[in-house]
């Protein structure tokens, strides 16, 4: 049970760092094509701004997950942050 919990939040991270990435991407080329229009730029802006809350909110939240698993019930859930 464990190594599917594992393997579905491995899943879960991956996906969430790639949107992440493309977010930060859109973000970028919004701020290239604002053309000075304050509207945009504040746009392009909050989207970056997002993508990295976003990502530590994700990140955040690993760690609390293996924090709990591995000193409650011995077990690391999140496999990709081992050395294996």
């Amino acid at each position: 049970m464990s190594n599917i919990i594992g393997a579905g939040l491995d899943l879960a991270v991956v996906v969430a760092i790639f949107v992440c990435l493309l977010m930060l991407i859109l973000g970028g080329f919004e701020w290239i094509f604002s053309q000075g229009d304050k509207q945009k730029l504040n746009q392009a802006r909050q989207r970056l701004a997002m993508s990295i809350i976003g990502l530590v909110v994700v990140l955040a939240a690993i760690l609390i997950v293996n924090v709990i698993n591995t000193y409650f019930f011995g077990a690391n859930t999140v496999n990709f942050l081992r050395s294996q």
